[in-house]
């Protein structure tokens, strides 16, 4: 038995990290407004991590997401690797001179080095997702 409606669940499951930092920051309110000693420490620490997790989920959440597109995406030691129904390519981290997301036709992500030809890869490719935290470093 669900208790939440399907179409409501998939709205929810990408913001799922920024609602568990919200409601960990709402704990750690409380027990700063509401409490003295160790647990009002508690309540700083815990309204810290809850603020990092909030605004890490939001990003997460924004960041465009997995689906059924054409081609696997395979991040490796600082290295991406995208094999796609016309072939592969492959694109080192340390190489990279320029990123784009392009928004205007397809969703698709460019990626630009010295070296090699661009690299696109589609924003519904499998394995899309460990693009967030690939650049993000």
């Amino acid at each position: 038995m669900n208790l939440i409606r399907p179409e409501i669940y998939d709205r929810l499951f990408p913001w799922r990290e920024a609602i568990l930092g919200v409601v960990i920051k709402a704990v750690g309110f409380y027990w700063i407004f509401t409490s003295f000693g160790l647990l009002r420490w508690i309540g700083v620490a815990l309204l810290v991590v809850g603020t990092v997790l909030l605004i890490q989920g939001v990003q997460r959440a924004r960041f465009p997401a997995a689906g059924d597109g054409p081609g696997v995406l395979d991040v490796d030691e600082r290295q991406i690797t995208y094999f796609g129904p016309g072939g592969g390519a492959a694109v080192s981290l340390e190489q990279l001179c320029k990123v784009e997301f392009d928004t205007r036709t397809n969703r698709q992500w460019w990626f630009h080095s010295d070296s090699t030809p661009p690299l696109t890869i589609p924003a519904n490719a499998a394995g899309v997702e460990a693009l967030f935290d690939a650049l993000s470093a």
